[in-house]
């Protein structure tokens, strides 16, 4: 579900690098010039999708994605391996 466009206007693309300085977390995997088009939940989450993830259990339907970009917090930067597509970027956040 995005923002009502009527309050919030048309989005734009953001690029990962962008993203990276804008929140002030550290770039964990992918390209800086992945560009995030739209906010969404996991469930939804496709090509140019921005998600948050903050439980663990989660992390298992990473596997199933791609062309998505992720904040996660820094307890669960150990527990990416073997779940991220290629495609997918990851930026770390403090909360």
């Amino acid at each position: 579900m995005s923002g009502d466009p009527r309050f919030y206007g048309t989005p734009l693309p953001l690029a990962l690098s962008t993203l990276t300085d804008i929140c002030g977390g550290m770039l964990l995997h992918g390209t800086g010039s992945m560009m995030a088009t739209h906010i969404s939940s996991l469930a939804d989450a496709c090509d140019g999708s921005l998600i948050y993830i903050a439980d663990e259990t989660l992390l298992s339907q990473l596997e199933q994605k791609s062309g998505f970009i992720c904040f996660i917090t820094v307890a669960l930067e150990g527990h990416l391996a073997g779940v991220l597509s290629a495609a997918a970027g990851v930026i770390v956040v403090a909360n």
